[in-house]
C-alpha cells in the first residue's frame, strides 16, 4: 500500500458529486477501472475521450486521469527498482556460463544495469569489455558509446558525456534515437533531441513501421526530460511493452533476449509527468482542488521534492472537511515531506502522535508506518504498536497493516518476517489478482519471495502482474533465467 488513497469507485464518485456524470460516462468507468487496478485501461479510455466532453467534465476526468497515471508512475518507480535487482543477479549468472557459445550482449546489459544502480566504475568496465570483444556490430558499438555518455550524465559530468558523443555518426533509427535521448537526459537543447525524436517518429510512420523496443525507451526518454507529455502519451498507445530490445542468436536454436531496465525509469518519468499535468488542470476546479492538492502532494512525493509536497499536503487540510481517513493519510503525508525537507524530529513527533490515538484502527495504523517507511527515517518506535495491534487483529480488515509491517521488514532486510506479514496481507482467496491485491503490495510480496529463494512464487506473482502491465514480462525473463540455471533444468520451470 502507497500514500496513494484506495478508495472505492462509489467513495471516488462522492468527491466528484454534483458534476453530472452517469453510469455510462468515461470518467466514471475510468474510476471503475481505478479501483480495479486497470489503470492503463483507465488511461487509454479516458485520454481520447476527453476533447469531446463538455467544460464541466473535464474536471472530473482529469482528476481521474491523473489518479491513474500517478498510479501508474508509482508502480513503474517500484518495479525499476525490482528489475535492476533480479536483472543484476540474472546477468552476472549469466556472464558465469560457460557451456556452449558464450553470450556478448550480457555485458551490454550488465553494465546498463550497474550504471542504472549508481555504480558507475562497475558499469564502464563492463562497457569497454563489450566495445572490446570482437564481432560486435557497428550498430552496437554506437549503443555502448550512447550509455556510456548516459552513465557520464548521470554523475552530472554533462560535459564529458557530449565530448562522449562527439563526431558519432547518427546511422541509423536506433543511433540517433540513442543519441537524441542523451542530449534529453543532459537538457542539451542545442543539440535538438526532441527534432531528432520526431524526425525518427516520421521515418517510422513513411515505413509503416513502430519503434523497436530500444528505439521506443529512446524515444520515451527524450519526450520525459523535454517534457513533450502529448507525443509520449501518444507513443505509447499501442505500444509493445513485452517485446525484448535485442535477441541474441547463439546456435543451435538457443537464444537469449535482453531488455532495457531503464525503460522502467522511462516510464516513470512519463506517467508521474502526466499525472501532474492532469491533476493541475483539476486543481482549478473548486470542488476538486483540495483532492487534486492531495494527489499532486504524493506526485511531489514521488520526484523527491519535499517542499512542494507540504505544501500540497497543507493545502488538502485547508480544504473543508475531510473523511477522518483521509485527513490522517495527508498529515501522515506531510510528515514524510517534513522529512525528506530535513525536519525529521518534526516528522518522526508527528507520526509519533497521529498513532497515539489510533491504536486500533489498522488501516490508519498501517497508513502512517508506510509513510515511515517510505521515507526512510527510523520506524521501531511505530513498529511495536503496529505488531500489538497485528497479533491481536485478523480478517481483511488487517490486510492493510500486514503489508505496511511486511514492507517494513523489507526495508529493513529482515526478508523471513518480510515475507511473513506481506504473506499475511495478501487476499489468498483470489491469490495474485490485482482486482484484490493491491500491484504495490505484490511487487514487495514478490522481493521478499525473491529474498528467501521461493522462486516459483515469485513467477506466478509476475506472471499475474505481466497481464495487465505487459513490460514486467522483462522481470519474468529474468527470474525465469535464474530459476533455470540454479536448478540447472529450465524446461521444468517455464510458466509462461
Amino acid at each position: 500500500m502507497s500514500m496513494l488513497l484506495k478508495l472505492t469507485a462509489g467513495g471516488l464518485l462522492m468527491l466528484i458529486a454534483g458534476l453530472a456524470l452517469s453510469s455510462e460516462d468515461a470518467t466514471t468507468r475510468a474510476l471503475r477501472l481505478y479501483e480495479r487496478r486497470h489503470y492503463e485501461e483507465a488511461e487509454q479510455l479516458l485520454r481520447p475521450a476527453m476533447p469531446g466532453m463538455e467544460a464541466g467534465q473535464r474536471a472530473a476526468a482529469s482528476l481521474a486521469l491523473g489518479m491513474n497515471y500517478l498510479a501508474s508512475a508509482e508502480l513503474y518507480q517500484a518495479l525499476f527498482r525490482s528489475a535492476l535487482l533480479i536483472e543484476e543477479d540474472y546477468l552476472k549468472l549469466l556472464a558465469k556460463q560457460r557451456t556452449g557459445k558464450p553470450s556478448r550482449y550480457v555485458e551490454l546489459y550488465l553494465g546498463q544495469v550497474l550504471s542504472e544502480s549508481g555504480r558507475s566504475g562497475e558499469a564502464v568496465k563492463h562497457f569497454r569489455k563489450f566495445a572490446g570483444l570482437e564481432g560486435v556490430p557497428a550498430e552496437a558499438g554506437s549503443a555502448v558509446r550512447a550509455e556510456i555518455a548516459a552513465d557520464l550524465v548521470r554523475k552530472g559530468q554533462v560535459q564529458r558525456a557530449l565530448h562522449e558523443l562527439a563526431g558519432m555518426s547518427e546511422g541509423n533509427d536506433a543511433t540517433r534515437s540513442a543519441l537524441a535521448g542523451v542530449y534529453a537526459m543532459a537538457a542539451a537543447k542545442e543539440m535538438k533531441p526532441e527534432d531528432i525524436a520526431d524526425a525518427v517518429q516520421r521515418t517510422l510512420k513513411v515505413a509503416g513501421k513502430h519503434p523497436e523496443r530500444r528505439v521506443l525507451r529512446n524515444l520515451l526518454r527524450v519526450y520525459a526530460y523535454s517534457g513533450s507529455m502529448g507525443k509520449a502519451l501518444d507513443l505509447l498507445q499501442g505500444a509493445d511493452l513485452g517485446e525484448a530490445s535485442i535477441v541474441e542468436e547463439l546456435g543451435n536454436s538457443k537464444s537469449i533476449s535482453f531488455y532495457d531496465t531503464s525503460l522502467f525509469d522511462d516510464l516513470y518519468r512519463v506517467h508521474v509527468a502526466a499525472a501532474e499535468m492532469y491533476l493541475k488542470q483539476a486543481a482549478n476546479d473548486t470542488g476538486l482542488a483540495g483532492t487534486a492538492a492531495y494527489y499532486l502532494a504524493v506526485a511531489n512525493l514521488l520526484q523527491g521534492r519535499g517542499e512542494a509536497a507540504q505544501e500540497y499536503f497543507a493545502r488538502t487540510l485547508e480544504s473543508g472537511k475531510l473523511p477522518p481517513a483521509i485527513r490522517v493519510m495527508a498529515q501522515a503525508g506531510q510528515a514524510r515531506a517534513q522529512y525528506m525537507a530535513g525536519r525529521k524530529a518534526d516528522a518522526a513527533a508527528a507520526w509519533t502522535s497521529l498513532q497515539a490515538g489510533r491504536q486500533e484502527d489498522p488501516v490508519l495504523m498501517s497508513v502512517i508506518l508506510n509513510a515511515c517507511t517510505d521515507a526512510h527515517a527510523d520506524c521501531g518506535k511505530l513498529e511495536k504498536p503496529a505488531l500489538v495491534l497485528a497479533e491481536k487483529g485478523e480478517g481483511k480488515r488487517f490486510f492493510p497493516l500486514y503489508s505496511a509491517l511486511g514492507r517494513y521488514y523489507l526495508r529493513e532486510r529482515k526478508y523471513a518476517q518480510a515475507f511473513q506479514y506481506l504473506e499475511a496481507g495478501r487476499d489468498k482467496s483470489y491469490k495474485n489478482k490485482i482486482e484484490a491485491n493491491d500491484p504495490l503490495m505484490m511487487v514487495s510480496l514478490a522481493e521478499a519471495c525473491y529474498r528467501n529463494r521461493k522462486f516459483s512464487e515469485n513467477l506466478e506473482i509476475y506472471f499475474e502482474l505481466g497481464k495487465q502491465f505487459p513490460v514486467v514480462r522483462q522481470i519474468q525473463d529474468a527470474m525465469q533465467g535464474i530459476y533455470a540455471m540454479e536448478h540447472r533444468s529450465a524446461g521444468e520451470v517455464k510458466i509462461f
